[in-house]
C-alpha cells in the first residue's frame, strides 16, 4: 500500500515572531534536522514503515509542525468469504 501520511505537532521551543524576521511565519526544514515521531502500522505483516523519500518538515512561528512522508507499507486485510456470493 502506499501512502501519504500527514503528522502534525507543537513544539514550543520553534516558535518565533515573524516582525523579528523581515515578515517570515512558514519555513521548511529537512526531516533529518528536526524530531520526528516514529512512525508504525499496528499489526503490520512487516516490522517497519518504508519511506520512499525524505521530505521536509513545514514549521509555522507558532510552533505547529507539518510533517507528510509518502511511504510504502504491508499490512494483513483478513477476508471473510463465507457468505459468498452472498
Amino acid at each position: 500500500m502506499k501512502l501519504l501520511l500527514s503528522v502534525e505537532w507543537f513544539d514550543y521551543n520553534l516558535q518565533w515572531n515573524p516582525d523579528d524576521y523581515g515578515g517570515i511565519s512558514t519555513v521548511r526544514i529537512p526531516c533529518e534536522r528536526l524530531w520526528t515521531p516514529d512512525v508504525f502500522l499496528y499489526n503490520s505483516a512487516s516490522e517497519n514503515f518504508e519511506g520512499t523519500m525524505k521530505t521536509n518538515i513545514v514549521v509555522q512561528n507558532t510552533g505547529n509542525l507539518l510533517f507528510v512522508p509518502p511511504g510504502i507499507l504491508k499490512s494483513i486485510c483478513p477476508f471473510n468469504i463465507e457468505s459468498f456470493p452472498f
